[in-house]
């Protein structure tokens, strides 16, 4: 199946599965990469499932901000992802 090698499989019975690859062994990575998991899990609960999907990188920034989640921030920056 070919879903199975994308980074977000949306095809299990009720769950979203996220994955991570050998770029998520650094401590402030893998961190980063939580609170990524974190606020994309909040979003979803409080929102139908087409919604969440259509989150913004702005929306993530802004609720990284709000929540102090200084790890992803800095990862955006490092990779220059606008």
């Amino acid at each position: 199946m070919r879903d199975h090698y994308h980074a977000l499989n949306f095809r299990g019975n009720s769950t979203i599965e996220f994955r991570f690859n050998r770029g998520t062994l650094s401590p402030e990575t893998f961190k980063a990469t939580l609170q990524l998991i974190q606020m994309y899990a909040d979003a979803i609960k409080h929102s139908r499932l087409d919604t969440a999907c259509k989150i913004s990188l702005k929306w993530f920034r802004r609720v990284a901000k709000q929540r102090g989640y200084t790890e992803f921030l800095s990862y955006l920056k490092r990779r220059n992802i606008q």
